[in-house]
C-alpha cells in the first residue's frame, strides 16, 4: 500500500507538471499575477498604467495556499507597491482665499491637465513555489497620467522585470527518457532567467475604468542551452473594465471583468462584483471561467491598513480533490488621509 501510494504521489507530480508547462509554456512563463483572486488590489501587475493611479502609496504583501489538504499543494508569496510624483501645487503657496473652490472655477481646462498631470511607479515581486519546480519574478513599472478632461484620464505605463525558473529533477519516472527536457533535469536542474516587456493603457475616471495591456512583447533568456536559449515567445492580451454604482449613500456596487487571450489557449475571463460598504467592508464573488469561483471579503480598518481575504475552489479541467484555495492580501496605505479612495475598484 505504501509502494502504492508513493507510485500514485509521483504520478500526479508528473501531471501536475505536464499541466503547468503545457498550460503556461516552459520556454516562455506567461506571468502569474493574474492567477491571483484579488488581483484587483494591485492592477499595476496586470497593466502597468494602473501604476500611481491613487494619491498616495501603497504597499501589498499576500500569501496564496492553492489546493489545500494535499501534501505537494502550491503556494505563492508577493509583494506589490506603486504610487506617484507629483508636482507641487503651486496654489498652496498664494494667500488664502475665503473660497477655495474659487481656484478651480477660475482655472482653465489646459491649467487644469497641466497640473493634474502624474507619474507614477511600482512594482511586483513574486515567488511560485510548486514543490518540483519554482518560479521567481519581478518587475518594475512607469506609468504617465495626462488628464483630458476634469472627468477623464489617460494612462500610458511600461513595465519590464525577470523571472527566474528552477526545477528539481529528483526521482521522476518518465515514458521517454530521450525527451530533451527530461535529460536537462537529470544532469542537475535548469536554471532559466527571462527578462520581459510588457505596455499598457488606460481610461479612467471616478466611476469607472477601461485598459488593455500586450505582455511578453519581448522575451530573452540567459540560459547557454541551445534548446532553450531561443524562448518561443508570443503576445498575451489583457483587457480590463469596471465600474462603480452608488447604490445608496453606504453602498457601492462595482462589477469588473478581466479577459485574457494568446494564441495558444482559448479566451479566457475573471467577472467579478463586490459590494462595498461606507468605506468600512467589502464582500463579493469572482469566476474565472473554465478555472475556479471564488467568495472575497475584505476590510478598511484605517485610513492606512486594509486586509483581503478570498477562498477559491476549482471547477476547471485539472479539477483534484481538495479542499481550495485560501488568499490573504494585507494593504498598507502610505500619507492617505481617508478611508475612501475613488479608485477602489
Amino acid at each position: 500500500m505504501e509502494e502504492k501510494n508513493v507510485a500514485m504521489k509521483k504520478i500526479f507530480i508528473l501531471i501536475f507538471m505536464g499541466c503547468f508547462l503545457l498550460n503556461s509554456g516552459l520556454f516562455a512563463q506567461e506571468p502569474q499575477e493574474y492567477r491571483l483572486s484579488q488581483y484587483f488590489l494591485q492592477p499595476h501587475a496586470i497593466n502597468p498604467a494602473f501604476s500611481g493611479i491613487e494619491n498616495f502609496w501603497k504597499i501589498n504583501a499576500g500569501y496564496r495556499q492553492q489546493w489545500t489538504g494535499m501534501e505537494e499543494s502550491p503556494e505563492a508569496y508577493f509583494l506589490s507597491f506603486n504610487g506617484l510624483f507629483k508636482k507641487q501645487d503651486v496654489r498652496m503657496n498664494s494667500v488664502r482665499i475665503s473660497r477655495p473652490g474659487a481656484y478651480e472655477e477660475q482655472e482653465t481646462d489646459e491649467a487644469y491637465r497641466l497640473r493634474m498631470q502624474k507619474h507614477g511607479f511600482g512594482g511586483f515581486l513574486s515567488r511560485n513555489d510548486y514543490r518540483a519546480l519554482n518560479i521567481t519574478s519581478g518587475f518594475l513599472s512607469y506609468a504617465y497620467h495626462m488628464p483630458l478632461s476634469r472627468k477623464l484620464t489617460m494612462a500610458l505605463g511600461v513595465a519590464g522585470g525577470l523571472t527566474h525558473n528552477g526545477y528539481n529533477a529528483n526521482d521522476y519516472h518518465v515514458r521517454t527518457t530521450e525527451d530533451v527536457i527530461y535529460q536537462a533535469l537529470l544532469s542537475g536542474g535548469i536554471n532559466q532567467t527571462y527578462y520581459g516587456l510588457k505596455i499598457g493603457g488606460t481610461l479612467y475616471g471616478r466611476k469607472f475604468y477601461a485598459g488593455y495591456t500586450a505582455s511578453q512583447l519581448i522575451v530573452g533568456s540567459s540560459s547557454t542551452d541551445d534548446v532553450l536559449s531561443n524562448p518561443t515567445t508570443y503576445v498575451h492580451h489583457y483587457a480590463m473594465v469596471g465600474y462603480q454604482l452608488n447604490l445608496s449613500r453606504q453602498l457601492v456596487l462595482q462589477p469588473s471583468i478581466l479577459v485574457r487571450y494568446d494564441k495558444v489557449k482559448d479566451a479566457r475571463f475573471d467577472a467579478n462584483v463586490k459590494l462595498r460598504f461606507d468605506d468600512l467592508m467589502w464582500a463579493g464573488v469572482s469566476y474565472r471561467n473554465k478555472e475556479a469561483i471564488a467568495g472575497m471579503f475584505g476590510l478598511i480598518l484605517s485610513n492606512q491598513v486594509t486586509l483581503g481575504y478570498a477562498y477559491e475552489q476549482n471547477t476547471g479541467e485539472f479539477n483534484i480533490q481538495n479542499n481550495g484555495t485560501h488568499e490573504v492580501v494585507l494593504g498598507l496605505r502610505l500619507n492617505s488621509r481617508n478611508r475612501a479612495t475613488p479608485y477602489f475598484w
